[in-house]
């Protein structure tokens, strides 16, 4: 059986907020929650929608925030008009690897630590 083949379209980063308290002189333990959401075009054109949002806090501290939305178009095998359960976490996949590629080189440029989430 052949492998399915879903390609990246096109990556945006639809919403981002950032607060980082530079007077806070300790380790900071930080959170990760994160949420996703997916959307097939209505007339189905052969693409997907997968929303991401990732948010990482110290929690109540409030010293360190950084929440992330991310859209990513992902074009689906030629013939498929939809996701199922079994096909979802090849496309999932796709738009996590690119949202957490964002968020490295967006912290990198805020001039703190990388944050890896893929480690």
């Amino acid at each position: 059986m052949d492998e399915e083949k879903y390609e990246l379209l096109d990556f945006k980063v639809t919403s981002i907020s950032t607060h980082v308290n530079t007077a806070a002189a300790q380790e900071l333990q930080l959170h990760v929650e994160s949420r996703m959401g997916s959307q097939v075009p209505q007339p189905p054109d052969g693409t997907l929608y997968m929303y991401l949002n990732i948010k990482i806090s110290d929690g109540e501290a409030d010293n360190f925030l950084f929440d992330i939305t991310t859209t990513s178009v992902i074009k689906l095998p030629e013939g498929m008009t939809d996701i199922t359960d079994d096909n979802a976490p090849s496309c999932l996949k796709i738009a996590q690897d690119e949202t957490h590629r964002a968020i490295r080189e967006i912290t990198e440029s805020m001039g703190i630590t990388p944050m890896d989430l893929d480690t």
